[in-house]
Parts: structure tokens; sequence; C-alpha cells
């Protein structure tokens, strides 16, 4: 598109304006439209329209604001029942399901003419009803390739859709993303909240799950707004501050922790936290498998036990072990021995072990002696 280009044109600020005839003013000619001007301007018109999959209607004179709506989301509905949404509906999605539960059919990723759509979902209720945002025909979620996605009370669904086939999870739930919830009062965790990012809204305690789960149960703590604790609930938390069974608290708003339980089912590592999780010295470290400040795990581990790396980094682990006689040690990793030592006499001898665990790989101390000091980083 360009500036009119006709004759009888005035330059206003440098920029080419159209002129009415005023003969009285000394000004014969309005300024000529020519059909170059007249086709880009219908021209630009014309693919704001085809770029949202608008077919062109006379008379309607609304389709660049309905192309613009689906273009930007700029659309909003509110909904108490199923339905089947279209690319009109590009937007916010408001729902209540306190009378039941709801379906939300989407239009075709490919819905408006390979041009991106987005909607957002989001609930005015908090009953224990379903919403589910179910994909159109063949059309999958990403990540994780569902066809389906919860939208969970307190927490809003944002997709956006590739234009051909897939819709991009933004923020929200689906099988490769983690569902986001809401707690304004104290909660005690289930199975089902395993990969959930829990949000603590006020002055409240996250109870942690001690039966009915399985190792690698993981979970990410949130303080949004007040003071935060998470009770173990009879098990151990282990980070750079706080051993045993004692609370952990999230002290200030933005605070957060990522806890997975180790596979003796006794013990929450952490994976992730915040400064006061993990320490002033440790403001951003990983405690279980690649942190920044060794944990003392000497009461947490013992002889001809097999453990597992459950982190998501390397773990680092020194024992300090104690031979007499014919006793004798050896450290393996994912069932291969990689270090070890004895005594040889009747002499009582200490010595050091030092090895690195990958993730997710298994490590155990075999043999006789005892064990001093074991560390891990």
């Amino acid at each position: 598109m360009y500036w009119v280009n006709g004759l009888y044109t005035i330059t206003v600020n440098g920029v080419p304006q159209f002129q009415s005839a005023n003969p009285g003013a000394g000004i014969p000619n309005g300024t000529q439209v020519t059909t170059a001007w007249l086709n880009d301007v219908q021209g630009e018109a014309l693919n704001v329209l085809n770029s949202a999959g608008v077919v062109p209607a006379v008379n309607t004179p609304t389709q660049v604001l309905q192309s613009l709506k689906r273009i930007f989301g700029g659309n909003r509905a509110v909904l108490a029942a199923s339905a089947v949404l279209t690319a009109d509906n590009a937007g916010l999605v408001v729902v209540n399901a306190a009378a039941g539960n709801i379906t939300l059919t989407l239009p075709a990723a490919a819905g408006a003419g390979g041009a991106p759509l987005k909607f957002v979902f989001m609930r005015t209720d908090t009953s224990a009803n379903t919403v589910t945002v179910q994909d159109a025909g063949t059309d999958t979620d990403a990540p994780g390739g569902a066809t389906a996605l919860p939208v969970v009370a307190g927490s809003p669904l944002w997709i956006e859709s590739d234009g051909v086939s897939v819709w991009d999870v933004v923020l929200g739930s689906t099988g490769g993303a983690a569902p986001v919830e809401v707690k304004t009062a104290s909660y005690a965790l289930v199975a089902a909240d395993a990969g959930k990012v829990l949000l603590g809204d006020g002055t409240l305690t996250f109870t942690l799950p001690n039966s009915g789960v399985t190792a690698g149960y993981k979970v990410s703590i949130v303080n949004e707004t007040g003071v935060v604790s998470i009770n173990p609930n009879g098990n151990a938390i282990i980070d750079a501050q706080t051993t045993g069974n004692s609370v952990l608290t999230l002290p200030a708003p933005g605070d957060f922790v990522t806890l997975i339980l180790d596979a003796s089912l006794t013990y929450w590592r952490v994976l992730a936290g915040s400064a006061p999780v993990l320490g002033a010295a440790v403001a951003s470290g990983v405690v279980a498998g690649g942190g920044a400040a060794y944990v003392n795990q000497t009461a947490a581990r013992a002889i001809g036990t097999v453990y597992t790396n459950s982190g998501t980094r390397p773990l680092m682990v020194v024992i300090l072990n104690s031979t007499a006689g014919s006793q004798s040690v050896s450290f393996a990793v994912a069932g291969v021995a990689i270090a070890g030592g004895g005594s040889g006499s009747t002499v009582t001898k200490s010595g050091t072990i030092t090895a690195i665990v990958p993730a997710g790989a298994t490590y155990e101390l075999t043999g006789g002696g005892g064990i001093s000091t074991w560390m891990e980083l």
C-alpha cells in the first residue's frame, strides 16, 4: 500500500494528503483517486480477511473487525454448558461448570485459513465438575500429543494453534506440561497431584503424602502470597539447610521448591528451589544431583542397600569408611563396581570412596566394615 499519488494532492508534514475542490478558495480540483490506489486499499483489506479465513461478502462492513478478532484473539464468550467453538470465539472463554461437566470442542487448528488461533479458558466456579477442551478431528496438543485438555479451577488454560494441526499449550496442563493449581487453604496432597505445580495463595500448609505414592513422585510448590509451609508428614525433607522430619517454609512470595520422592520412599529430595529453601549460599542450586552444597546422608544410607539418583543431574558421592581384618567394601554404579578397598590386616583402616552417579542410575556400597560419613553433592 502506498500514499495517495493522483493529481492535485497536497503535502502535509511531508505526507501526501487528499484535498477537496473549492473553486471559491482557488482550488478548482479535488485530489484524483487512481485505480492503482483503490486496488491497493482493497488488496490490503482483503489480505486481512484471507489471513483469518474469512470469505469476503457484499454489504458486510464488519469483516475486517471479525478477521482482526480472530487473528489477535479479541473475542470474549461466557459459557455454562458444553459447546462447539468456532474461529470467531478465539479469545477469552469464561466457563462456569457449577451445574455439571462441560466439554468445549475447538475449531480445527487450521480453521482460520492457516492463521494461528489463540484461546484462553478460565473457570469462575470452584466445583469438582470437569471442564474439558476437546480437539477437533485429528488435531493434537503439544507437548505430549494429547487430544483433550483439562481446565482446572483457579488456573487458566492458554493455547495457540499452529494454523495446521497442533495446539501448543502456552499455560496450563497437557501430557507434557505440568498442571497448575491454586490453593487458598491448607491442603493434603494425594497421588493425583504428582507432576503438578501448586500455588499457595495465603498463609497455609501443604502436607505431603506418605502412602499410596511411588518413587519418583514429583511436585512443585510456589508461594504466591503469605507464608507457605510444607509438612513432610513423617518423611524427611533433604536440602541444604533442613534435615529430618521438619517443616519446610517458603517465607516470601515467589519462593518455590520442587520435591521428588526418593526410591526408599522415606525422603523428599529437593530438585530445585529458591534461596530460602537451599540456603543463602545456594541461591539457585539443585541438591538431588548436581547440587551446590554437600548433604550429609550418613543416617539415611546403609551398606547393602541399593539407592537411585532420582535427580536430573549427576550426583557426587563421597564415603568415609572403615574396615578391619579381611573386610573389604565395593561401590557399584548401575551394577558395575567402580571403587573399593580393604584392610588386609587386623588393624582397622579408614578409606575414602568418591564416585559420580549419573542421573537415573543406581548406586550401592557392599561388603563389611562401617560407614563413618556419607556425603552427597
